[in-house]
């Protein structure tokens, strides 16, 4: 890694020699295969995620992290999801089943891009928008994950429609390679009901780069398989250093700035233009900055882990499910039927346990507050509206705790009158339970634009 600094001694630019790990996968509209992602993840080490049909209401795409930087569609059938936190996103383009996102790897900018198009809708007007968006790029590296729902022999398939001849079509109009396999493994699976929609398209620059393309058995708790490319590539990240300051050594911060204030206001003193008004603040700035990583520790990257809800118990069941898919893929014909019932059976049983084990992980989160502007609220706003516009604790005691009654405000009584009592209070941990139901007019919507 070769780390350097221009102009900000706390810019860090940094490149790095490594491969970025796509995740390819249709959710197919299952709320147990949006939470299971998040421990998905984990395994695959993934940095990004394209997905199709994610679980959505009218408010947007849910069940996802909310540290992930989540791109949709406008209908949300297709997203990009942003895993890695040093990957510095950019959305390009929002259509009605395609979203694309650049970012920068090595010396020139990649494009990502997610799209999806209904089984009995004509194809036509997805490709017209990939194409839109292509055009838009001038010969850019580009690479689709996406479920076009057409059948060719090229990327798996033992027949070819006319869906699938467009699919064609656009392909070698634009130059663009399929990293598909012909002998994959199919992608799509439902008890005997096998098929390849999934497709991974690019550009000649980027499929002399793909390192790895592989179907996963993986389970997903979808009817598709998990798809899992990766790149090799260079990725530049700038960043800027945070330091630890919750944790004191406040005084050695102000021993070692100590000596530069009086310099420094001579200096802001004797600042007659606007450059040597620029030349003191970046001054001011690297002595502040100085102080800091000479007093305080800077605040390292989070690894990924296994979602706290995420039992060992889940993970033997899921082991189990495993097995159970092996044994009916390879089940005689006369038997097959009857084991993919079983799977089937045991899967549902499956998603059902882990929609339980996140819904009381959840409630046990908000039952654990002892703040009621702590982590429970911030998991539940995003930090995007302020405590002065919801509740109001009585005696403005700002300490809180789990039973102590919160006095609500018009807020509350405008938007949440099932959740306010007859008296217009409510414990905090009534509350808390409450608040991931609650749809308020200062949230937006959770896509980003």
């Amino acid at each position: 890694m070769d780390i350097s600094s221009q102009g900000c001694i706390n810019l860090s630019i940094s490149t790095v020699s490594s491969s970025i790990n796509i995740l390819q996968i249709n959710l197919a509209r299952t709320k147990a295969a949006n939470k299971h992602l998040e421990k998905s993840i984990v395994n695959f080490r993934s940095d990004i995620i394209l997905m199709q049909e994610p679980y959505s209401t009218e408010d947007g795409i849910k069940g996802l992290p909310q540290s992930w930087t989540v791109f949709s569609s406008k209908s949300n059938k297709s997203a990009i999801a942003i895993i890695n936190t040093k990957l510095k996103p950019a959305i390009i383009a929002r259509k009605k089943f395609t979203v694309a996102v650049k970012l920068q790897t090595g010396q020139n900018p990649t494009t990502f891009i997610s799209a999806y198009n209904f089984p009995n809708i004509n194809i036509q007007e997805t490709l017209q928008e990939l194409q839109e968006i292509v055009i838009s790029l001038k010969g850019e590296s580009i690479i689709i994950g996406a479920d076009l729902n057409g059948h060719h022999t090229i990327w798996g398939y033992r027949d070819v429609d006319a869906r699938g001849e467009r699919i064609l079509d656009f392909i070698l109009a634009n130059n663009f390679y399929i990293a598909n396999s012909p002998d994959a493994a199919p992608t799509y699976e439902r008890n005997t009901l096998k098929g390849w929609p999934d497709l991974t398209i690019c550009s000649q620059d980027v499929i002399t780069k793909i390192a790895k393309w592989v179907v996963s058995e993986e389970l997903s708790l979808s009817d598709h398989k998990f798809i899992n490319v990766k790149i090799d590539s260079h990725i530049q990240n700038s960043t800027y250093n945070r330091f630890k300051i919750l944790h004191g050594n406040h005084s050695k911060f102000l021993n070692k700035l100590k000596p530069s204030i009086n310099p420094l206001l001579e200096e802001i003193r004797n600042s007659q233009t606007q450059d040597d008004i620029n030349k003191t603040t970046s001054h001011i700035q690297n002595k502040i900055i100085e102080a800091c990583k000479s007093a305080y520790k800077i605040k390292k990257q989070k690894v990924l882990k296994p979602p706290s809800w995420y039992t060992p118990k889940l993970e033997i069941e899921k082991n189990r499910l495993k097995a159970l898919r092996r044994r009916a893929q390879r089940a005689p014909q006369d038997q097959r039927i009857s084991r993919f019932l079983i799977l089937k059976r045991d899967l549902a049983l499956y998603m059902r346990h882990v929609k339980q084990a996140k819904n009381s992980s959840w409630r046990t989160f908000c039952n654990n507050a002892s703040n009621p502007f702590g982590k429970q609220y911030k998991a539940a706003f995003r930090k995007t509206m302020p405590p002065a516009h919801l509740i109001a604790l009585k005696n403005n005691n700002p300490a809180g705790a789990k039973d102590q009654p919160l006095e609500t405000k018009g807020w509350a009584a405008h938007r949440a009158p099932a959740v306010v009592q007859s008296s217009g209070t409510l414990s905090l941990t009534k509350f808390c339970k409450k608040l991931g139901q609650i749809t308020h007019p200062f949230k937006p919507s959770p896509t980003i634009l």
